[in-house]
């Protein structure tokens, strides 16, 4: 089914594509016909660099978008995780505890 529905998000981060790296700055999200890819309809994702009018853009089966997206929470929920963990043992052996968002202010920390 052909949604035609963009979802426009900005992003900060870099891509690579043939012409070398590209800052990004937009990504557009829809399920479309494709341009490219060997399927009737796709996620289609555009990735845009507005100030050098650069893109590099996906077409993903609905399997293989599930599949990425799940990958890329799992991969950034763990690493918040063990990013918290680090936190944790490096302010307990300086004897402060955080306790939730207010605790860093509390103790001076910003």
């Amino acid at each position: 089914m052909c949604s035609c529905d963009v979802t426009r998000i900005p992003l900060t981060g870099s891509a690579k594509g043939q012409g070398g790296w590209i800052d990004l700055s937009t990504a557009a999200v829809c399920f479309e016909h494709t341009q490219h890819a060997c399927l009737e309809e796709a996620l289609c994702v555009d990735l845009f660099d507005a100030s050098m009018g650069t893109r590099i853009a996906l077409e993903l089966d609905a399997a293989s978008a599930r599949r990425l997206a799940q990958a890329i929470l799992a991969v950034v929920v763990r690493e918040e995780d063990e990013s918290k963990r680090y936190e944790r043992t490096l302010f307990a052996d300086s004897g402060l505890v955080l306790a939730g968002p207010r605790a860093s202010a509390s103790c001076g920390i910003a």
